[in-house]
């Protein structure tokens, strides 16, 4: 007897939501749509006026936060990391993403080995 029907589930999608649902400062939400926009200059204006990459959202409750990066990877946008990456945070350092026990430091090799 054949099976037509599969078991195998797809991987859950996240649901995105728009970005002032995870972030109410105006400068992050212009830094962060500037960086989906593929606008470095803009993007870095808004860093500049004081937009933190690495901001945190939403605050109002302590679960499922998410980062810029964070919201960049699920719309799967490799031109809004790409800038997110690029950019110093508030106090100037390179910009790094801080697993639970881990430091990584994301720079354009990784983004382009991950592209192939």
């Amino acid at each position: 007897m054949f099976n037509l029907f599969s078991s195998a589930h797809a991987a859950p999608q996240f649901k995105l939501k728009p970005i002032d649902y995870y972030f109410s400062d105006p400068r992050v939400q212009g830094l962060l749509q500037a960086a989906l926009d593929g606008n470095q200059p803009f993007a870095q204006q808004w860093v500049n006026q004081g937009a933190n990459p690495n901001e945190e959202g939403p605050q109002n409750t302590p679960y499922n936060r998410l980062r810029l990066l964070h919201y960049a990877i699920a719309a799967e946008n490799v031109q809004a990391l790409r800038i997110l990456v690029s950019l110093p945070d508030t106090d100037n350092r390179p910009f790094l993403l801080q697993p639970s026990n881990a430091q990584m430091t994301l720079n354009q090799s990784n983004i382009s080995s991950a592209e192939n």
